[in-house]
Order: structure tokens, then sequence, then C-alpha cells
């Protein structure tokens, strides 16, 4: 859950929304300096404005989520093929004399 703070401007980021597509960093274009004020407009009207750190804890959630989900993805796919070699490599072990 975000804090809700509104923090000095250093402080502060652009996170993008979920269900935006981000084109560049906020940062990045301002940092550029070659684009246009709409541009610029557009790009912020994709995000919220939090505090660094619940901008750190969404990115990181974000991504461990999506992580998560390929790695449940592909576990599901592969399904019977991971409990075939489950059930070979049990099989093969010997039991200890």
């Amino acid at each position: 859950m975000d804090c809700g703070r509104f923090l000095e401007p250093w402080l502060m980021e652009f996170d993008h929304k979920p269900c935006e597509t981000k084109v560049a960093d906020v940062s990045a274009i301002v940092g550029n300096g070659t684009c246009s004020v709409r541009r610029l407009f557009v790009e912020m009207a994709k995000c919220e404005v939090v505090c660094v750190e619940c901008h750190r804890r969404r990115t990181f959630a974000g991504r461990w989520n999506e992580s998560l989900q390929r790695a449940l993805a592909y576990l599901v796919k592969h399904r019977l093929e991971l409990e075939k070699l489950m059930a070979a490599e049990a099989n093969s072990v010997e039991a200890p004399r």
C-alpha cells in the first residue's frame, strides 16, 4: 500500500499506471531536452506521482509478480513432462543399504 505522503520534489517519482503503455521514462524525456512539452505531458498523464520508496516497492512487486506468473505458466504447460522426469528420477534412486 502506498504511503500517500507528499515529499520534496526530488523524493517523488512518476510511476506509469499498469494499464498505460509506457513510451519512455518521464525523467529521460526531460533529460533528453529535445522533446515537445506536449509529448512530456502525454507521458506524465500516464503516471501517478508517488514517493521514491513506494515506487521501488511497486516496481519490485510488479517484476516479482510477472516472474512468478511466467514460472507458473511454464509449469502448467510442461506439467506432464515434469511429472515424468520426477517419476523417472524417483525410480532411479536406489534405497540406502
